[in-house]
């Protein structure tokens, strides 16, 4: 299990936090939408560390050893007034997880990456039924019940089983982690005759089906995070509606940085002739690079037109 690396922010004076139930709620809420699910954006001041600045102290609150809340690998539910309390469920884990993608994403600082990771293994220790696939809404930890459910009926509120399959795959294809992807397929096979019988309450599940399904695209952009020409990159890729790509910023300024580590299929993708340079992939395949805007806008364009096996 990778090391989760530790916090570095430091906070002065006094932090009052009445009740965090889910610690995903409170970041998502501190960034921009990073797809173009919807076209408003909320425009949040630009003061540096203020986007991520409550979600660090959430995950340092709620994962630190030092304060007993994160012991043994386990995730806790709810904290109030320096406490935590109630073991974790199944949806608690796997809306976290999909924060923390959503997160690097925003920021695109790796330690998000390696925070999902480290809960997607928990997850699938505690939660996953080895037997018939799927999840269970209670760890194998919890208090024992006459039966143990299995979300997967999307409401409003997407399904643990839902959520946790398409954590598993995003997570899988932005790490090229084939474990991840392989239990994120499994959970949809568990589910596949509630698909075909009731898809009008399985919204969330056949999102992750179409992800699933493919086809998939990496888009990479390699250069500087704070160029100007790699912002206009970044910012024409989440004003487009691309449900099934995943996109990573391998910044030229950190030499042997975490996310090559992380993601070494990254690597050898860089900047040309000094320039935002993007990649734009399908299955790790990727096209020719290009660092001129329009034709990034071009072959984004024949991304969106694509057709998606569900629809057939």
């Amino acid at each position: 299990m990778p090391e989760r690396p530790e916090s570095n922010l430091t906070l002065s004076g006094v932090i009052s936090v009445k009740v965090i139930s889910l610690v995903v709620i409170t970041c998502l809420l501190l960034v921009p939408f990073t797809t173009a699910e919807a076209k408003h954006k909320i425009n949040i001041p630009d003061v540096l560390g203020y986007k991520t600045l409550k979600c660090d102290f959430h995950m340092h609150t709620v994962f630190s050893e030092l304060n007993a809340l994160h012991k043994k690998s386990r995730l806790m539910r709810y904290y109030r007034q320096g406490r935590a309390v109630e073991l974790a469920f199944l949806d608690d884990y796997a809306f976290t997880i999909l924060g923390f993608l959503d997160l690097y994403g925003a920021s695109f600082e790796t330690k998000w990456l390696i925070e999902a990771k480290i809960l997607a293994e928990e997850m699938l220790k505690l939660y996953a039924d080895n037997e018939q696939g799927g999840f269970f809404l209670t760890g194998k930890d919890s208090e024992k019940l006459i039966a143990r459910i299995k979300p997967s009926t999307d409401g409003v509120i997407p399904s643990g089983n839902s959520a946790a399959a398409f954590a598993l795959l995003k997570l899988g294809k932005l790490t090229m982690n084939q474990y991840f992807t392989e239990h994120g397929g499994k959970v949809l096979e568990s589910f596949s005759q509630q698909l075909k019988q009731s898809s009008a309450y399985s919204s969330e599940m056949l999102s992750a089906l179409n992800f699933w399904l493919g086809p998939t695209q990496e888009i990479v952009i390699a250069g500087n995070a704070d160029a100007a020409d790699t912002q206009q990159m970044l910012e024409l890729i989440r004003n487009k509606f691309l449900p099934n790509a995943v996109i990573l910023l391998h910044q030229q300024e950190k030499v042997d940085s975490a996310i090559d580590k992380t993601i070494p299929f990254i690597q050898n993708l860089t900047a040309i002739e000094g320039k935002a340079t993007a990649y734009v992939c399908e299955n790790y395949a990727c096209n020719r690079p290009v660092n001129k805007i329009d034709d990034l806008g071009k072959m984004l364009s024949g991304i969106s037109r694509a057709k998606s096996p569900i629809e057939d």
